[in-house]
């Protein structure tokens, strides 16, 4: 997983001067990723249920932190985008596409979940 996410990161981004972020970046998810894996190995013996505890707290908290990051990258970068929670936008979209609208919106729908794979 390291080696691949090294090799992506070393390929799109080895134009911008980035080396030595790129290096102490997968240094650093090694790292995490040997802790987890560590973790989880050293909790195994005293059952599921343990594991399971944790494991809540750990994805609100993985979960929170993105949303933090998401709105802080919308307001810092692009603002614009709280327009398509306007009604407005809606509206003025269906109103163009018509009946093409919803097809559009269903397909955005199943590639946003993940169900696309399963659409005929």
């Amino acid at each position: 997983m390291t080696l691949v996410l090294y090799s992506f990161i070393k390929k799109y981004y080895v134009n911008f001067n980035l080396n030595i972020c790129i290096y102490h970046f997968t240094g650093m998810v090694s790292c995490i990723s040997c802790v987890l894996l560590i973790g989880l190995f050293v909790m195994q013996h005293r059952g599921s249920y343990k594991v399971a505890f944790v494991f809540p707290p750990v994805i609100i908290l993985w979960l929170l932190t993105i949303f933090m990051i998401g709105i802080y990258n919308i307001i810092k970068w692009n603002p614009k985008v709280y327009q398509a929670l306007s009604p407005y936008y809606v509206y003025k979209f269906f109103m163009l596409t018509g009946k093409d609208g919803w097809t559009n919106l269903g397909g955005v729908f199943l590639c946003v979940t993940g169900l696309y794979l399963f659409q005929n």
